[in-house]
């Protein structure tokens, strides 16, 4: 237990000294003080050491929030970008092709990887 406080004032070191120039407290001779302006710092990270363990379910949450945007939003964006000029829209009928086929194919093996999963269940 002793060697977890240590290990975690070791990482958090560099975030008081940070924390304390930015708020000013540096300069600060006082222990006292100083330790009662690293709540903030300290707080959070207990905060999140306590809700570790749930991790999974955040995560989910997460990514459930964000996959309209790495699916959807980024690709669109990246592919109107790329394709502005009419130079690059040219060969546009060529990519379209492999990239179907492709897509074709992935949703295939991914068919198939969810029915082998549930035929091991």
């Amino acid at each position: 237990m002793c060697l977890q406080f240590i290990t975690f004032g070791f990482a958090c070191t560099p975030l008081y000294f940070v924390w304390e120039k930015a708020i000013g407290m540096h300069e600060c001779k006082s222990l006292c003080k100083r330790a009662a302006a690293r709540l903030p710092v300290v707080i959070p990270i207990w905060f999140l050491a306590i809700i570790f363990p749930f991790f999974g379910p955040i995560n989910s949450s997460v990514g459930s929030l964000l996959v309209s945007f790495t699916v959807y939003i980024i690709p669109a964006l990246a592919h109107m970008f790329t394709f502005k000029s009419s130079a690059a829209r040219e060969v546009l009928h060529l990519l379209h092709s492999y990239w179907y086929c492709f897509t074709l194919l992935s949703k295939h093996l991914l068919e198939l990887n969810l029915n082998m999963e549930k035929l091991a269940n």
